[in-house]
Formats: C-alpha cells, structure tokens, sequence
C-alpha cells in the first residue's frame, strides 16, 4: 500500500503502465483520491475509468484506506501487508 499526496500526475502515471491491461483476481487494488477535486480531474482526463477498467476498486475520497480503514474484513487466503 503506498501513501501520497493523490496529484492527478500520479493517476495519470498508474493509468499510463495500466491501460489496456487487468490486475491480477488475487490482487486487491484500491484506489482513492485524497478530495474530489483531484477524482473529479481525473474522471474528465479519463484516467480514473482507466484504472476502474483495470480492476481497481473505489473507496472514498480520504486517508482511511491508508490506515486499513474501508476495505473490509480479510477474505480467506488474503493477508494484510506489514507495517
């Protein structure tokens, strides 16, 4: 789980290495933007359905998803990275 400060240039850059490609099942991608200003941007560029297209899921707009917050409980076989 990496942690930034969500500029579009970094969704601009995953949509870039993303595009025309599917994660893996077994990966669990999320994708978050810190406010709806920067979601917003990148929907009008395009690149937030280009990560969508890929697999990534959405959670909300905040720093949650940094903290292990919103992405629910551990499926069977899945594991929580180390801190």
């Amino acid at each position: 789980m990496s942690r930034t400060s969500s500029r579009v240039s970094y969704f601009t850059a995953a949509a870039d290495v993303l595009k025309h490609r599917k994660v893996a099942l077994r990966v669990g991608f999320y994708t978050a933007t810190a406010n709806s200003v920067v979601q917003r941007e990148a929907e009008v560029l395009g690149h937030w359905d280009t990560l969508i297209s890929t697999g990534a899921k959405v959670l909300p707009a905040e720093c949650g998803p940094y903290i292990y917050l919103d992405v629910g409980l551990l499926e069977e076989g899945e594991t929580q990275p180390a801190r």
